[in-house]
């Protein structure tokens, strides 16, 4: 953060003692077609202000945002990822190439604005991009061709806006749902667990990823390989015990 924080006079090097600010981050696939998901714990106190996500390269800062994806900055007023509506969030990012920036810090932080941000230290580094000339070291993924952007539709076969991007492994569901308008939620990070209701008899490969079999409200994502084209991702919420239950049907 420190050529930001240059730009506004500042001697910033690092984030300050003071700052306490739970966020990580975590990459898969090759610096040219990384897919990379950063989550952050957030002060309840900054709901409605701003979060951020900045990569340093050399004297270059970039800020992710939204509807332009990375820009470079140049002056001015510094662009937000989005505003903060809930306590636990995340960033994500797919077929995001860095062979160009190699070793470049990427920092998440939030404040009212960025200098609020910034003069209080309330950001953490994260990552750092990994060297051009190579794959990432990692787990294979027998899922990973599960990852990507799949369009959805409602129960009345209404299609919803925009994709929605889901990252998927053997233990965890990672799922964009703020394009979905029945789930209040911006995203699903839920875990692969024992299997119930109208899943529990499915074989493999149909994998249940939920937040807890008597948790509410239940977020659970359903996949199912097998099934291609044909709806693979179920994406379910309920808000109550007995409560309705609104289910989406998404496919590449």
């Amino acid at each position: 953060m420190a050529a930001l924080a240059a730009m506004a006079g500042s001697s910033l090097i690092a984030s300050p003692a003071f700052a306490v600010i739970t966020a990580s981050g975590s990459f898969t696939g090759t610096p040219q077609s990384l897919d990379y998901v950063a989550t952050v714990s957030i002060d309840r106190a900054f709901l409605g202000a701003k979060l951020y996500l900045v990569m340093q390269h050399g004297p270059n800062v970039f800020l992710l945002t939204r509807d332009r994806g990375f820009v470079l900055y140049t002056g001015g007023e510094i662009p937000e990822y989005k505003r903060i509506d809930q306590t636990e969030d995340i960033i994500p990012l797919m077929n995001f190439n860095v062979s160009a920036v190699p070793g470049a810090p990427i920092h998440v932080g939030y404040g009212v604005d960025a200098w609020d941000m910034i003069n209080n230290g309330r950001y953490k580094t994260v990552n750092i991009t990994p060297p051009s000339n190579g794959p990432l070291p990692s787990l294979p993924n027998p899922y990973a061709a599960n990852t990507g952007e799949y369009q959805c539709i409602d129960k009345y076969y209404t299609p919803m806006p925009g994709p929605v991007s889901a990252w998927i492994n053997a233990d965890t569901a990672v799922v964009d749902t703020f394009r979905l308008s029945g789930i209040p939620s911006t995203h699903y990070n839920v875990r692969f667990g024992p299997k119930f209701g109208p899943v529990a008899r499915e074989p493999e490969p149909h994998r249940a990823y939920h937040n807890g079999v008597d948790t509410y409200p239940q977020k659970i994502v359903l996949m199912d390989p097998s099934l291609k084209g044909n709806y693979p991702l179920v994406i379910m919420y309920q808000r109550e015990r007995y409560g309705t239950q609104t289910i989406y049907w998404c496919k590449k």
